[in-house]
């Protein structure tokens, strides 16, 4: 089994398409082809399902891919280990949640670049969730999510803090809770700052009206601040909105305010000198700083 199969059955099926993979791997499509029934061959298994409109992974094919990922990037750490002794250098793949990506994570990447240019970083934003199954699957190198992930393959390092606050409109009548939560607005429903205004409501007895999901920052905050309910978010995004003049920031509870952002990486993967780096850069620039 060779190591530049395996590359070619990922490309497969990460595409789920022979063209596809020859477009990204620069091969031509009948040595794509090969190379699969080839490996198939060699297992003694199919590894995709053939259908008119692409391959899907069998489930023999999904075991071998969980397999042929990790030695795909344990090929790669071999020669980054290598050749990692001198400054950073190589390709760098960061997930964050999208608020820390738009309000935090621009001046870190400014100050990185220029201390750092031989590194290529490669920026994803997405759902905690989403983040922590992507670096699972070896897709990312670190993430930025909240604290809280429990998984003995990930190590978690806190890196800042974050301050949630109560938004509403710069009128709204908060000593009326019962008029002014007319609804929540979020950017996700299994998001931890919205987690944290239900459980802010429920204390109080208030359940929302509606719960209305939108799935963008200023889409949230341009909605409060038309007057259609209140959201819970950084204060730092609150601060840097646009419509910033329109709204209303509270406090809240001492046990509900504070969420700690951490840098998440599997535990079985090399820890390069970009890495190092960049985490390093991160705490310089965000480390001390509340939101």
């Amino acid at each position: 089994m060779e190591l530049n199969t395996l590359k070619i059955f990922n490309a497969v099926a990460e595409l789920g398409s022979v063209t596809r993979a020859a477009e990204k791997l620069n091969y031509v499509q009948s040595n794509i082809t090969a190379r699969v029934r080839q490996l198939e061959q060699e297992l003694g298994t199919e590894l995709f399902y053939r259908r008119p409109r692409g391959m899907t992974l069998t489930p023999a094919g999904m075991t071998l891919l969980e397999y042929s990922r990790h030695i795909e990037l344990l090929a790669a750490e071999a020669i980054l280990a290598v050749g990692d002794q001198g400054e950073a250098k190589g390709p760098l793949r960061i997930g964050s949640l999208g608020s820390i990506a738009s309000a935090r994570l621009p001046l870190v990447l400014a100050a990185f670049h220029r201390q750092h240019p031989k590194v290529e970083v490669m920026l994803s934003t997405g759902l905690d969730d989403e983040l922590v199954r992507d670096l699972l699957d070896y897709k990312l190198d670190g993430v930025f999510v909240p604290e809280g992930v429990v998984n003995p393959e990930i190590i978690a390092e806190p890196v800042f803090q974050e301050e949630l606050v109560l938004v509403a409109h710069q009128d709204a009548d908060l000593s009326r809770p019962h008029d002014a939560c007319m609804a929540v607005l979020c950017f996700s429903l299994g998001c931890l700052y919205n987690d944290r205004l239900q459980r802010w409501l429920d204390e109080r007895g208030l359940p929302p009206r509606r719960i209305m999901e939108l799935r963008s920052w200023d889409g949230v905050l341009g909605c409060v601040a038309a007057g259609m309910g209140v959201s819970a978010m950084p204060r730092i995004i609150v601060g840097k909105s646009p419509v910033a003049g329109s709204l209303q920031m509270v406090p809240l509870p001492p046990h509900l305010k504070d969420i700690t952002i951490v840098f998440a990486r599997r535990r079985d993967t090399l820890r390069t000198k970009a890495q190092e780096e960049f985490l390093k850069m991160t705490r310089q620039q965000l480390g001390g700083e509340r939101a």
